[in-house]
C-alpha cells in the first residue's frame, strides 16, 4: 500500500514515533533499520505497520499488505541510530507471548538460552543469533541485561528475534523456582566447569536451561550456587577464557549436535 506523499517534515507522526521509540517511551514496537532486517522480519511473518523508504534509494517492495511511504533521507538520518542512515525503517510490532509459558512447556531434550546479566546489546544480539541457527526454543534475558529489542541487539542478531520467542526483564529467583517445578536442569557456564560433552547425558531425562553471563565478569557466585551443575570449556595455552559469544556457539553447538 503506497502512499503518494513523501514525508518531507520532521513533525511527520511516524518519525515522531520513531523518536518517541528512541526514547524508551513505546515498549510495544521496534523500528528495524535497512533492508535486510527488512526481509528477515517479512519472511518471518512479523507484523509490519509501515515502511519508509529513502526518496534517494531506487529499490521498492511489491504489494504488501502495510503501508510504504517515501521519507526525504536527510530526516531519515535524523532519528537513524547508525553512522550512516539505511534506506528502509521497518515499524513492527513486537511479538507477545509469555516466558513462563515458554519455560513451562520445554519438553526432555530440549534447551533453552538464558543471558543473565547480559548488558552488551551487541553481544546480547550475538547470543540470540547463536540460539536462532543452533536449536534453542527461546532466548531469556534476565533483569539487569540489556533488551533484545536495542537496535543494536536486533542488529547483532541479524533480525533472528522474528525466527524464536525473545523475552526480557524476568526475575532470575522466578525463573529458577519454574524450573525446579518443571523438571528443567540449570546449567551455569563457567570457569572448571563439567566438560559439556559429558554433561549433555542429562538432556535424555530432562530439558537445560543454559546459563551465559556478562562478558569478563562472568555470572555471579549467588547464582552460580542456584543452578543444578556447571559446565565449560577446556581451554589450553593458559587462556582463562572466552568471549560470551564464542563460549554461546560452542555450547549450542554440543547441544544441538546432542538433541
Amino acid at each position: 500500500m503506497l502512499e503518494e506523499d513523501v514525508i518531507q517534515s520532521p513533525q511527520n507522526a511516524k518519525l515522531k514515533s520513531i523518536k518517541a521509540l528512541r526514547g524508551g517511551k513505546n515498549r510495544d514496537f521496534t523500528v528495524l533499520e535497512g533492508v535486510h532486517l527488512f526481509e528477515e522480519a517479512l519472511a518471518a511473518g512479523a507484523e509490519i505497520q509501515w515502511l519508509l523508504i529513502s526518496d534517494q534509494c531506487d529499490s521498492g517492495v511489491g504489494e504488501v499488505p502495510f503501508v510504504v511511504q517515501r521519507c526525504q533521507h536527510k530526516l531519515m538520518t535524523e532519528v537513524s541510530r547508525l553512522d550512516s542512515a539505511p534506506d528502509f525503517m521497518t515499524w513492527v510490532k513486537r511479538p507477545v507471548s509469555d516466558w513462563r509459558d515458554a519455560v513451562g512447556g520445554l519438553q526432555v531434550g530440549q534447551w533453552c538460552m538464558i543471558a543473565a546479566g547480559v548488558q552488551d546489546p551487541g553481544n546480547l544480539g550475538a547470543l540470540t543469533r547463536i540460539a536462532a541457527g543452533l536449536g534453542a526454543k527461546f532466548v531469556l534475558a534476565t533483569k539487569g541485561s540489556s533488551s533484545p529489542w536495542h537496535p543494536r541487539a536486533v542488529r547483532g542478531a541479524a533480525g533472528t528475534n522474528f525466527r524464536l520467542p525473545v523475552f526480557e526483564g524476568v526475575e532470575t529467583d522466578e525463573f529458577f523456582e519454574l524450573c525446579s517445578t518443571n523438571n528443567i536442569a540449570t546449567w551455569a557456564t563457567c570457569a572448571g566447569g563439567e566438560d559439556l560433552t559429558s554433561a549433555t547425558a542429562q538432556l535424555n531425562s530432562s530439558a537445560v536451561a543454559l546459563i551465559l553471563g556478562e562478558e569478563g565478569r562472568g555470572l555471579s557466585d549467588e547464582l552460580v550456587s542456584k543452578c543444578s551443575a556447571k559446565v565449560g570449556i577446556a581451554l589450553t595455552r593458559d587462556v582463562e577464557s572466552l568471549n560470551v559469544a564464542t563460549a554461546a556457539a560452542i555450547f549450542a553447538h554440543q547441544l544441538n549436535n546432542h538433541v
